[in-house]
This record gives C-alpha cells, structure tokens and sequence, in this order.
C-alpha cells in the first residue's frame, strides 16, 4: 500500500515537472517567434494571433499545474496515512511477539520451577 502510494505521488511529481518545463519551452519558443516577428513584416501579421494561442496554451499549463500540485497535496496525506497505518500494523505485531515471547519465557521459567522444587524434595 505505502509503495503504491509512494508511486502515485513520484508519478504527479514528475507530471509537475514535466508541465513546468512545457511552460518554460512554451515561453523560450514564444521568446523567439516575437524576434522572429520583429525581423519580418510577413511574421509580424501573423504573430498576435500566434501570441493568442501561446497565452490560451500556457493558461492550460498554469490550470493543469495547478490541479496536479493539488493531487500532490492529496497524495501526499493518501501516503503518509498508509506509512501511519504500516507503522500501527508494525507495532501491533511487534507487541504481539513480545507478548508470545513471555509467554513461553513464563512457561518455561514456570517449568525450570517445577523441576527445582521436584529436586529440592527428592534431596530432603
């Protein structure tokens, strides 16, 4: 359970990651179609419309960054409830075996008494 959801939030985080690096392209190629647009009359016609494109694609990016840092958000609570309910399930069997583990020491101390007594009586 912990390692799936540990799967899931590395998955979001590297959608996140690649998301910012569209962004980032997007406004790099952006950068260079605008000096592109300048050095020609021809480019400059077609550039705002160009530019309209550009701000409705990197509004997407933007709203889709937005809605995977917040399935992050979940996926991180998702995975630290599984790491807190490994840990309960962890400690319960730890207390289990401890229990088990007196148990047969009790018996067995229980028995090494009952031997030292039969011996103290068959030595009087």
């Amino acid at each position: 359970m912990v390692d799936e959801r540990r799967r899931q939030l590395t998955e979001l985080q590297q959608l996140a990651d690649r998301l910012h690096r569209d962004g980032v392209s997007l406004e790099e190629e952006f950068a260079r179609e605008k000096v592109a647009a300048a050095a020609s009359i021809e480019a400059g016609r077609t550039f705002q419309a160009y530019a309209g494109m550009v701000r409705q694609r990197k509004a997407s990016i933007l709203s889709s960054i937005a809605n995977v840092e917040a399935e992050i958000v979940v996926a991180e609570e998702s995975l630290r409830d599984a790491y807190r309910e490994l840990k309960r399930h962890e400690v319960a069997l730890a207390n289990r075996k401890a229990r088990e583990a007196a148990t047969i020491a009790r018996n067995e101390q229980i028995v090494d008494d009952d031997i030292g007594i039969e011996m103290y009586r068959r030595r009087q």
